[in-house]
C-alpha cells in the first residue's frame, strides 16, 4: 500500500522536488498551494504525514497544523513544518500547534526521506489496515543419515576404539 504524503506549499518548485523525492509506486504525494486548500483537502485525503510550509497564502502552516491536531480523525498524524532559511520560524508556535519537527529549505532529499519514513513508522495511520508480517523461522538443516552399519559401529564402539581407528587412518599415509 502506498504511503500518502500531504504537501501544502505555494512553491511549485518545492512541490516538484517533493514529488520527485518520493516516487511511485511506494509513495503518493498530494499537493496543494495554500493553507485554505490544505484545510479543505487534508481530511478527505487521509495522508500518513503532512508537510506544511510555514509561510503560504490564506492560512499559515502553523494554522493548518493546529487544525490537524484539533481534528479527532487526524490528530495522530505527524506534521513537519517547512520554512525557508531566511523565513521567520516561531519554535514556540510550532510546538503549541503540535508539529513533530521542522524542515529548512533547501533540504537534502535523503534526509527528508529518512525523516518522513521515521515519522510514518512512529505514527501509523489508523485508517489503514495493519499488515501482519508472518514470522518466518530459519529452516532446520538435518545432516544426511549415515548408513546403518557405520552409524552402529561408531555408536557402539568404545571411545578408545574410535581413537585408535582415527590414529590408524591418519598414520596410514
Amino acid at each position: 500500500m502506498k504511503k500518502r504524503i500531504f504537501l501544502a506549499d505555494d512553491s511549485v518548485t518545492i512541490q516538484k522536488v517533493v514529488e520527485l523525492t518520493f516516487p511511485e509506486p511506494e509513495f503518493e504525494v498530494i499537493c496543494v498551494a495554500n493553507g485554505a486548500q490544505a484545510i479543505e483537502r487534508v481530511t478527505g485525503s487521509r495522508p500518513d504525514i503532512a508537510l506544511l510550509d510555514v509561510v503560504m497564502p490564506e492560512k499559515s502552516g502553523y494554522e493548518v497544523c493546529s487544525h490537524i491536531k484539533r481534528d479527532p480523525a487526524l490528530k495522530w498524524m505527524p506534521v513537519l513544518l517547512i520554512s525557508g532559511t531566511f523565513d521567520p520560524y516561531d519554535e514556540k508556535r510550532a510546538t503549541e500547534a503540535g508539529a513533530a519537527g521542522r524542515l529548512t529549505k533547501p533540504f537534502e532529499s535523503r534526509g527528508l526521506v529518512a525523516r518522513v519514513e521515521e515519522l510514518i513508522a512512529a505514527h501509523p495511520n489508523p485508517s489503514r489496515p495493519v499488515v501482519e508480517v508472518e514470522a518466518k523461522t530459519a529452516p532446520v538443516l538435518v545432516p544426511p543419515a549415515r548408513p546403518p552399519a557405520a552409524a552402529e559401529s561408531v555408536q557402539t564402539a568404545a571411545p578408545s576404539a574410535v581413537a585408535s581407528q582415527t590414529m590408524r587412518i591418519s598414520t596410514a599415509e
